[in-house]
């Protein structure tokens, strides 16, 4: 009876968890233009081939040489851009790859033997910011499950897993260095258990560490390395790998250009209330760890007090990183609840003998209380799920086709093909990439990539756009550019659109609410 029972629960929490991504995709916009990008690349790759030149973007050095990070998820997606319009079938992928996300959380807490496995994606699924991440029309969802199957892999020793998936890792995402830190994670949890547990040298603890990783990290580095060989872009990915990776990821311009919003750091109120299922759960395992030890009267074995540590570290340390670039709650999340996984073996000890009792016999003394108290848990998930489906779905209406649409029909009407489009942001050019491929745009994906290509360029378009520089002749001589479409949604685009209007070079042929279009009057 037990076990239908949690299969009917695990049932349940799945399909609510499957209604709440469904709940996101329905929204007829996407939370920004990167799914654009990653719906046009899939039909690309479908119709082309592997390209390796990306001339669309012609401030950066992409119009030369391309690499694509994205390629396996690429590939993942062209089923689903075919045998559908491709915006919509991006929003069916982003609903199955969202749920593999949390399969995959359900299934790791299920190896570490913890009672109730289907708690821990429940709890993921409710924290605000995480299922954000995981809707998102892109790849954060598959490389969490990734992730977690790599590190499963290197706490269960299973090294040929762990090569395949770091293969897979490697053409899957370009966020593909994280492995490492799970292996670093995993290799001081070890060192550290040993210390706890033996009396001996530091050296002779560190080498018994490394032995009995040295699989680990073999099979982890080779795979790495031959999903960077074994590609399509090699050795062009290597370098490439040192721009989008380090200058991007690490480094990070946030002082110097507008990056995406998930490159700014998270608040503290923020995090607490966007992962507050998580750190509930998280915290009240770990604050009842210490009595279950008490009431169990054993120590944890190695392997276990191993994982506790490991996911300990992986889910503090993604956590610190949160408040570098917001997006690292995608990993911080998931390592919050596999670490009260793990500790729930024996936390559960402690609230079957010593909590259970006493509120069970609390219940026994009126039904209406058990009631009240189902009750209370209902109105709160529901209220939590009310909640990420309202900051999801009810804070924009940015990004959609059609806002870009009147824009591009006119430059396909007017403007030769292969001419140059000025835009006065980098982030929207990849809708106009997806709605016409005729013309060329300056900048996109990110704003390092124009800036590190050519900064006094880049520091010439900035002025421009916001309608510090006034002598918008440089649009035409320098960024040999004949239109202009300037996004509203920005404070100096009335700026702008004065400084082209007053130059007399320019006249405006296009508006709607979004965007206005301005032509070179000898158009």
């Amino acid at each position: 009876m037990r076990i239908q029972r949690n299969t009917i629960i695990t049932l349940v929490v799945f399909i609510f968890i499957a209604a709440l991504l469904i709940i996101f995709e329905s929204r007829a916009n996407f939370p920004d233009p990167d799914s654009f990008y990653h719906a046009k690349m899939a039909t690309i790759i479908r119709d082309q081939g592997f390209i390796e030149t990306f001339p669309w973007f012609q401030w950066t050095d992409l119009k030369n040489t391309y690499v694509n990070p994205h390629l396996l998820y690429h590939v993942l997606l062209i089923p689903f851009v075919t045998v559908f319009n491709p915006l919509v079938g991006i929003k069916i992928s982003a609903v199955i790859f969202g749920l593999l996300a949390f399969l995959a959380i359900y299934l790791a807490a299920r190896s570490f033997k913890a009672p109730h496995p289907w708690l821990f994606p429940l709890a993921a699924a409710l924290s605000q910011s995480f299922i954000f991440r995981m809707s998102l029309p892109r790849a954060p969802a598959l490389s969490v499950v990734v992730l977690i199957m790599a590190t499963w892999a290197m706490m269960k020793k299973r090294t040929k897993t762990l090569f395949f998936v770091s293969i897979i890792f490697a053409w899957l995402y370009h966020g593909w260095p994280i492995i490492f830190l799970s292996l670093g994670a995993l290799f001081v949890a070890d060192f550290l258990t040993s210390t706890i547990n033996r009396e001996k040298s530091f050296w002779h603890l560190f080498k018994k560490t490394i032995s009995r990783q040295k699989e680990n990290i073999a099979a982890t580095s080779a795979g790495i390395l031959a999903g960077m060989v074994i590609n399509p872009y090699f050795p062009e990915n290597i370098a490439f790998s040192v721009l989008d990776i380090f200058k991007i990821g690490v480094v990070n311009y946030q002082s110097l250009l507008p990056v995406g919003q998930e490159w700014f750091p998270i608040s503290l109120g923020g995090f607490l209330t966007g992962c507050f299922p998580a750190l509930l759960v998280t915290g009240l395992t770990l604050a009842f760890f210490v009595p279950g030890l008490i009431s169990n009267k054993k120590i944890p074995p190695f392997d276990q007090t191993v994982s506790i540590f490991t996911f300990l570290f992986l889910a503090g340390g993604y956590s610190v990183l949160c408040f570098k670039a917001n997006r690292y709650v995608e990993y911080a999340v998931p390592f919050m609840v596999l670490e009260a996984a793990v500790l729930m073996p024996f936390t559960i000890s402690f609230w079957q003998q010593e909590l259970w009792p006493v509120l069970n016999e609390v219940l026994k003394k009126g039904r209406i209380k058990k009631i009240a108290i189902i009750t209370l848990l209902s109105i709160t998930i529901l209220g939590l799920a009310a909640g990420a489906i309202q900051t999801t779905t009810g804070s924009n209406d940015y990004y959609q086709a059609k806002q870009y649409e009147p824009a591009t029909e006119w430059i396909k009407n007017h403007v030769p093909a292969g001419e140059n489009v000025f835009h006065n942001s980098w982030d929207y050019s990849l809708i106009l990439w997806y709605l016409d491929d005729t013309h060329y745009y300056l900048a996109g994906l990110d704003p390092t990539f124009m800036y590190d290509y050519n900064k006094e360029d880049y520091e010439s378009w900035w002025k421009l756009s916001t309608g510090e520089d006034k002598d918008v002749s440089k649009i035409i001589y320098l960024f040999k550019a004949r239109v202009v479409i300037i996004d509203k949604r920005f404070g100096t685009a009335e700026t702008f659109g004065k400084n082209l209007i007053t130059s007399g070079l320019f006249e405006k042929v296009v508006e709607n609410e979004w965007l206005e279009v301005y032509a070179d009057t000898t158009l």
